[in-house]
C-alpha cells in the first residue's frame, strides 16, 4: 500500500505540474492496480504458510524477492521482447497487470500485450493455493 500511494503521489504531483499527462484510460489503469495488488495478496498467502514450515525458505525470501524483480514487468515493455520469448513473461500476473497499467496510462504509444481473462483465472488460481496452504498450516502455529 505504501508503493501505491508513493507512485499516486508522485503521478498526481507530476500531472499537476505539468511533466505528465493524464492517462489515457482510468478503466484499464485500475484493473491493472486492482489486479496487482490481488496477486501481491495471492503471493503474500502462498508464501506465509511455506515461511511457517521452513526456516531455509523464511531466510531467503527477500532474496527470493529481489531475484523475482527483472521478471515482473516493471523495467521493461513486454513488446521489446522477441515475440517468440514474450511467452516466458506473460506467464507471470505482475508482467500481466503492469503491461494493463502502461495501457491505461500512456495508451496505444505503449503497444502493451496483456490477457485479462488469464489474469483473473490465474490470480484465482494462486488465491486458491494460498488459502489452501494457509488452512493446512495452521496446525503446526503456535503463539507463545
Amino acid at each position: 500500500m505504501g508503493a501505491l500511494a508513493a507512485g499516486v503521489l508522485v503521478t498526481v504531483s507530476a500531472i499537476i505540474l505539468g511533466f505528465m499527462k493524464p492517462p489515457e484510460s482510468y478503466g484499464i489503469l485500475y484493473a491493472g492496480l486492482i489486479f496487482q495488488s490481488i496477486f501481491g495478496m495471492a503471493t503474500a498467502l502462498i508464501v506465509a504458510p511455506l515461511t511457517q514450515r521452513s526456516e531455509l525458505l523464511e531466510k531467503s525470501v527477500s532474496v527470493l524477492g529481489y531475484l523475482s524483480l527483472p521478471l515482473s514487468g516493471a523495467f521493461m515493455m513486454v513488446d521489446w521482447i522477441p515475440q517468440k520469448y514474450r511467452w516466458i513473461l506473460m506467464a507471470s500476473p505482475s508482467v500481466e497487470s503492469v503491461e494493463m497499467i502502461r495501457a491505461g496510462q500512456f495508451g496505444y504509444v505503449a503497444h502493451a500485450h496483456y490477457d485479462i481473462i488469464y489474469t483473473i483465472w490465474i490470480n484465482f488460481f494462486l488465491i486458491l493455493i494460498g488459502l489452501s496452504l494457509t488452512l493446512r498450516v495452521r496446525k503446526y502455529i503456535y503463539i507463545q
